[in-house]
Protein backbone atom coordinates (compact mmCIF):
# COMPACT_ATOMS: atom_id res chain seq x y z
CA UNK A 1 0.00 0.00 0.00
CA UNK A 2 0.98 3.60 -0.58
CA UNK A 3 0.04 5.88 2.29
CA UNK A 4 -1.57 3.04 4.21
CA UNK A 5 -0.30 0.23 6.42
CA UNK A 6 -3.43 -1.89 5.84
CA UNK A 7 -3.94 -2.19 2.07
CA UNK A 8 -7.08 -3.97 0.82
CA UNK A 9 -5.86 -4.43 -2.77
CA UNK A 10 -2.54 -5.11 -4.56
CA UNK A 11 -2.25 -1.36 -5.15
CA UNK A 12 -4.05 0.66 -2.51
CA UNK A 13 -3.35 4.41 -2.56
CA UNK A 14 -4.46 6.52 0.36
CA UNK A 15 -4.09 10.12 -0.84
CA UNK A 16 -3.72 11.76 -4.23
CA UNK A 17 -2.54 9.94 -7.32
CA UNK A 18 -0.51 11.23 -10.25
CA UNK A 19 0.04 9.31 -13.49
CA UNK A 20 2.40 10.76 -16.08
CA UNK A 21 3.06 9.20 -19.49
CA UNK A 22 3.43 12.31 -21.64
CA UNK A 23 -0.18 12.27 -22.94
CA UNK A 24 -1.87 13.66 -19.84
CA UNK A 25 -3.62 17.03 -20.23
CA UNK A 26 -6.41 19.03 -18.66
CA UNK A 27 -9.85 17.51 -19.33
CA UNK A 28 -8.53 14.11 -20.41
CA UNK A 29 -9.75 10.88 -18.82
CA UNK A 30 -7.89 7.70 -17.99
CA UNK A 31 -9.29 4.76 -19.96
CA UNK A 32 -8.22 1.19 -20.55
CA UNK A 33 -8.26 -1.23 -23.44
CA UNK A 34 -9.49 -4.84 -23.23
CA UNK A 35 -6.11 -5.94 -21.82
CA UNK A 36 -6.19 -3.34 -19.04
CA UNK A 37 -3.57 -1.00 -20.51
CA UNK A 38 -4.37 2.53 -19.38
CA UNK A 39 -3.98 5.67 -21.50
CA UNK A 40 -5.14 9.27 -21.26
CA UNK A 41 -7.90 10.04 -23.81
CA UNK A 42 -10.02 13.01 -24.83
CA UNK A 43 -13.60 12.24 -23.76
CA UNK A 44 -15.95 11.35 -26.62
CA UNK A 45 -18.81 13.72 -27.39
CA UNK A 46 -21.27 10.89 -26.63
CA UNK A 47 -23.52 10.84 -23.63
CA UNK A 48 -25.47 13.99 -24.45
CA UNK A 49 -29.24 13.97 -24.33
CA UNK A 50 -31.75 16.41 -25.77
CA UNK A 51 -35.51 16.34 -25.65
CA UNK A 52 -38.53 18.25 -26.79
CA UNK A 53 -42.22 18.10 -27.64
CA UNK A 54 -44.90 19.58 -29.82
CA UNK A 55 -48.66 19.87 -29.45
CA UNK A 56 -51.53 20.98 -31.63
CA UNK A 57 -54.39 19.74 -33.80
CA UNK A 58 -52.30 18.39 -36.68
CA UNK A 59 -53.82 16.26 -39.43
CA UNK A 60 -56.82 13.94 -39.40
CA UNK A 61 -56.64 10.36 -40.67
CA UNK A 62 -56.73 9.86 -44.44
CA UNK A 63 -57.02 6.83 -46.69
CA UNK A 64 -53.27 6.83 -47.35
CA UNK A 65 -50.56 6.44 -44.72
CA UNK A 66 -49.62 9.92 -43.51
CA UNK A 67 -48.88 11.80 -40.31
CA UNK A 68 -51.87 11.93 -37.98
CA UNK A 69 -51.50 14.82 -35.59
CA UNK A 70 -48.55 17.05 -34.92
CA UNK A 71 -44.91 16.19 -35.53
CA UNK A 72 -41.60 17.19 -33.97
CA UNK A 73 -38.65 18.23 -36.11
CA UNK A 74 -35.32 16.79 -34.97
CA UNK A 75 -31.86 17.16 -36.53
CA UNK A 76 -29.90 13.89 -36.48
CA UNK A 77 -26.15 14.60 -36.67
CA UNK A 78 -24.78 11.05 -36.46
CA UNK A 79 -26.07 7.58 -37.34
CA UNK A 80 -25.03 6.48 -33.84
CA UNK A 81 -27.73 8.66 -32.24
CA UNK A 82 -30.85 7.04 -30.81
CA UNK A 83 -34.29 8.63 -30.63
CA UNK A 84 -37.32 7.59 -28.61
CA UNK A 85 -40.68 9.11 -29.54
CA UNK A 86 -44.12 9.00 -27.98
CA UNK A 87 -47.08 10.35 -29.95
CA UNK A 88 -50.69 10.67 -28.78
CA UNK A 89 -53.81 12.04 -30.43
CA UNK A 90 -57.48 12.21 -29.47
CA UNK A 91 -59.52 10.78 -32.34
CA UNK A 92 -63.25 10.21 -32.54
CA UNK A 93 -66.37 10.21 -34.63
CA UNK A 94 -69.67 12.08 -34.89
CA UNK A 95 -70.65 10.11 -37.99
CA UNK A 96 -73.61 7.72 -37.98
CA UNK A 97 -72.23 4.30 -37.14
CA UNK A 98 -68.96 5.73 -35.82
CA UNK A 99 -65.52 5.21 -37.35
CA UNK A 100 -63.61 2.01 -38.07
CA UNK A 101 -60.47 0.62 -39.62
CA UNK A 102 -57.84 2.98 -38.19
CA UNK A 103 -54.25 1.69 -38.33
CA UNK A 104 -51.54 3.64 -36.47
CA UNK A 105 -47.75 3.45 -36.07
CA UNK A 106 -44.87 5.56 -34.83
CA UNK A 107 -43.13 7.01 -37.88
CA UNK A 108 -40.66 9.43 -39.36
CA UNK A 109 -39.76 11.24 -42.55
CA UNK A 110 -36.43 12.77 -43.56
CA UNK A 111 -36.75 16.16 -45.24
CA UNK A 112 -37.71 15.54 -48.87
CA UNK A 113 -37.91 11.77 -48.33
CA UNK A 114 -40.52 9.06 -47.93
CA UNK A 115 -42.65 8.50 -44.84
CA UNK A 116 -41.59 5.43 -42.85
CA UNK A 117 -43.99 3.60 -40.50
CA UNK A 118 -42.27 1.57 -37.77
CA UNK A 119 -43.15 -1.84 -36.46
CA UNK A 120 -46.27 -3.90 -36.92
CA UNK A 121 -48.67 -1.10 -36.01
CA UNK A 122 -51.96 -1.14 -34.14
CA UNK A 123 -54.74 -2.19 -36.52
CA UNK A 124 -58.50 -2.00 -36.75
CA UNK A 125 -59.15 0.71 -34.18
CA UNK A 126 -62.79 1.78 -33.88
CA UNK A 127 -64.78 4.52 -32.22
CA UNK A 128 -68.53 4.69 -31.64
CA UNK A 129 -70.55 7.70 -32.80
CA UNK A 130 -70.30 10.66 -30.42
CA UNK A 131 -67.13 9.43 -28.73
CA UNK A 132 -63.44 10.24 -28.75
CA UNK A 133 -60.48 8.14 -27.57
CA UNK A 134 -56.83 8.93 -26.99
CA UNK A 135 -54.46 6.69 -28.93
CA UNK A 136 -50.71 6.50 -28.27
CA UNK A 137 -47.76 4.97 -30.13
CA UNK A 138 -44.07 4.96 -29.26
CA UNK A 139 -40.87 3.73 -30.78
CA UNK A 140 -37.09 3.72 -30.47
CA UNK A 141 -35.11 4.35 -33.65
CA UNK A 142 -31.38 3.93 -34.27
CA UNK A 143 -29.10 4.06 -37.29
CA UNK A 144 -30.74 6.98 -39.10
CA UNK A 145 -28.40 8.86 -41.44
CA UNK A 146 -27.75 12.51 -40.57
CA UNK A 147 -30.50 14.88 -41.65
CA UNK A 148 -33.58 16.81 -40.56
CA UNK A 149 -36.51 14.55 -39.67
CA UNK A 150 -40.14 14.78 -38.66
CA UNK A 151 -41.36 12.24 -36.09
CA UNK A 152 -44.90 11.46 -34.98
CA UNK A 153 -47.92 9.20 -35.29
CA UNK A 154 -48.65 7.91 -38.80
CA UNK A 155 -51.61 5.93 -40.02
CA UNK A 156 -54.56 5.52 -42.31
CA UNK A 157 -58.19 4.37 -42.39
CA UNK A 158 -60.37 3.01 -45.17
CA UNK A 159 -63.13 4.90 -43.33
CA UNK A 160 -61.13 8.15 -42.93
CA UNK A 161 -64.06 10.58 -43.42
CA UNK A 162 -65.81 9.14 -40.35
CA UNK A 163 -62.85 10.02 -38.09
CA UNK A 164 -64.27 13.55 -37.75
CA UNK A 165 -64.34 14.32 -34.00
CA UNK A 166 -60.62 14.83 -33.44
CA UNK A 167 -58.72 16.92 -30.93
CA UNK A 168 -55.16 17.93 -30.09
CA UNK A 169 -52.20 15.60 -30.17
CA UNK A 170 -48.78 15.56 -28.55
CA UNK A 171 -45.39 14.23 -29.61
CA UNK A 172 -42.33 14.07 -27.36
CA UNK A 173 -38.83 12.81 -28.03
CA UNK A 174 -35.58 11.98 -26.28
CA UNK A 175 -32.46 12.04 -28.47
CA UNK A 176 -29.26 10.51 -27.12
CA UNK A 177 -25.75 10.45 -28.57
Amino acid sequence: GVGTTTPTAKLHVNGSLKINDGTEAAGRVLTSDASGNATWQTPSSGGGVSMGYSSGPGNNPSTTTSFIGVTVTVVITSSSQKIHITASKALGSNAAGGATGLNIYPGYQISGGFLTALGGGIFGLTCAQGQRHTYTVNGAITGLPPGTYQFGMVGSSVNAANWNNNEFGYVSYILSN
